[in-house]
C-alpha cells in the first residue's frame, strides 16, 4: 500500500541575514522503539529495525515554496548512511477529529487542500519531542503518512487521533474507530529547516521553534561565550532561552533523532517571524 504524502509549507514570514550553516551527518543509535523517550536510546537497548517503507527524497538543493531563504554554505562530513536510525512505532486505535490552528505543537494552521495530521497520546507525547514527526499509519482500508501536530489526552499509548482526510485514507468515516499500526518515517519536506521566533521574544527572553524538519528534533543549543548552551524544550514545543540569546547574530545547533546536526549562524531575532535555511537534516537508511 502506498503512503499518501502531503507537503506542509510553514508560515515563513521573512529571511534575515546571510548565514554559514554546516551539516554533520548521522551518528545513529538503535532501540526497540515504543516511545520518543526510548527512541533516544540508552544502556541495554536492543537494536531492532522498524519494518515498512520510508518516504522522502535526497538532500534539498535550497529551493523553497514561498518566502526567502538564508544563504549559506554546506559542509558534509561522514557521508555514510545511518546504520540503525532510531524510530518510534506503535499499535493501537485510530479515531478522527476536526483540525484547527490550536494544536499543542504550536505550528499554527496547516496549509493545503488535504490536511494529513495526527494527535498523539499524552503518554507518547514526551514533552513535545514528537512534534513535527511523521508516521506511516496502516489501517483496514490502506495507509497514509501524517505529521504529529497535537496531543490527544483521551488516547491510550499507541493510539492516534487523525484528521478526517487522513482517517478516510485508512478507513470509512462511518467506522469511527479502527485498529492501526504505525511507524515513524522521514517527513516528505520541501526546502530547508525553518527557524520560527515566538511572539514576544526579545533580548531578555526568547523562544524558538523548528519547523519543516525531516526527522524529530532532539535538541537545540545556542552558542554563548564560545560554549553551546542547551535550550529547554517546553510542552508547547518551543525551545526557550530564559535570559535571551545574548549577543546577535545568533549561532544555533539543532540535532535530530538520528544524531544529525545542523549548525546555523548569522540570524537576528525577529519576534513572530520565520527564517528558512537552505539545508535539511539528511536522509538515513530505513
Amino acid at each position: 500500500m502506498n503512503a499518501m504524502l502531503a507537503r506542509w509549507p510553514s508560515d515563513r514570514a521573512c529571511a534575515l541575514l546571510s548565514a554559514a550553516l554546516a551539516v554533520a551527518l548521522c551518528a545513529c543509535g538503535g532501540g526497540d522503539i515504543v516511545s520518543a523517550k526510548e527512541a533516544r536510546g540508552g544502556p541495554g537497548d536492543a537494536a531492532v529495525p522498524v519494518d515498512g517503507s520510508t518516504v522522502g527524497g535526497s538532500t534539498v538543493d535550497g529551493s523553497i515554496v514561498d518566502g526567502s531563504i538564508v544563504d549559506g554554505s554546506i559542509h558534509v562530513g561522514d557521508s555514510s548512511p545511518c546504520p540503525s536510525p532510531a524510530r518510534m512505532r506503535g499499535r493501537g486505535e485510530a479515531t478522527y477529529y476536526d483540525v484547527d490552528d490550536s494544536g499543542a505543537c504550536s505550528f499554527g494552521r496547516e496549509a493545503g487542500s488535504e490536511i494529513l495530521v495526527a494527535a498523539m497520546s499524552s503518554e507518547d507525547w514526551d514533552t513535545a519531542d514528537v512534534c513535527g514527526m511523521c508516521v506511516r499509519v496502516e489501517g483496514p482500508k490502506g495507509a497514509v503518512v501524517v505529521k504529529v501536530v497535537d496531543r490527544c489526552p483521551g488516547c491510550s499509548s499507541g493510539d492516534l487521533d487523525l484528521s478526517k482526510d487522513a482517517f478516510r485514507s485508512i478507513a470509512r468515516i462511518a467506522d469511527g474507530r479502527v485498529s492501526i499500526s504505525w511507524s515513524e518515517v522521514p517527513c516528505p519536506v520541501v526546502g530547508g529547516v525553518v527557524y520560527h521566533f515566538k511572539d514576544g521574544s526579545n533580548a531578555s527572553w526568547a523562544a524558538l521553534q523548528l519547523r519543516n524538519h525531516r526527522y524529530r528534533v532532539a535538541s537545540l543549543a545556542a552558542k554563548s561565550a564560545g560554549r553551546w548552551i542547551p535550550l529547554e524544550r517546553k510542552s508547547y514545543n518551543y525551545f526557550v532561552a530564559q535570559h535571551g540569546f545574548g549577543r546577535e547574530p545568533l549561532a544555533l545547533k539543532a540535532t535530530d533523532s538520528n544524531g544529525s546536526v545542523l549548525e546555523a549562524s548569522g540570524m537576528v531575532l525577529d519576534a513572530g517571524k520565520s527564517v528558512e535555511s537552505v539545508h535539511q537534516f539528511p536522509m538515513c537508511s530505513p
